[in-house]
């Protein structure tokens, strides 16, 4: 089974995501911080990760860059309501990182199972 991490600070986006991806068929592990999420990547071992990219312990740019440190080829998934700066500005950022797949918060059910089948090759 595909398992996907979601690292998200906001309980409620977090849990909802987990909602989504479980009863689409996906296994689901989800933490509230972004270095939480790095320490623990390797015993979580995913497949996927979707990352918020405005957090406050560490935001979602240092998140991401050292999870391709640590795992060049992990799929990740970016996800913002945009902060100050709106989310296209962030999208944009987090794409020059290499990061394939990038969705505006809220967001809609039916993209996000798109992106992580897209992602993980389950379309």
């Amino acid at each position: 089974m595909t398992r996907v991490l979601i690292i998200d600070d906001e309980d409620l986006v977090r849990r909802a995501i987990r909602f989504t991806l479980e009863k689409a068929g996906f296994e689901a592990v989800d933490l509230a911080s972004g270095r939480q999420a790095v320490d623990r990547l390797d015993g979580i071992d995913p497949d996927l990760v979707i990352v918020d990219l405005v957090m406050p312990d560490q935001d979602g740019f240092d998140t991401i860059a050292q999870i391709q440190e640590k795992n060049p080829a992990m799929r990740i998934i970016a996800v913002t309501g945009g902060g100050p700066t709106g989310p296209d500005r962030l999208l944009q950022r987090v794409s020059a990182m290499g990061v394939a797949w990038a969705l505006k918060k809220p967001v809609d059910r039916d993209d996000l199972i798109a992106a992580v089948k897209a992602a993980t090759g389950r379309e």
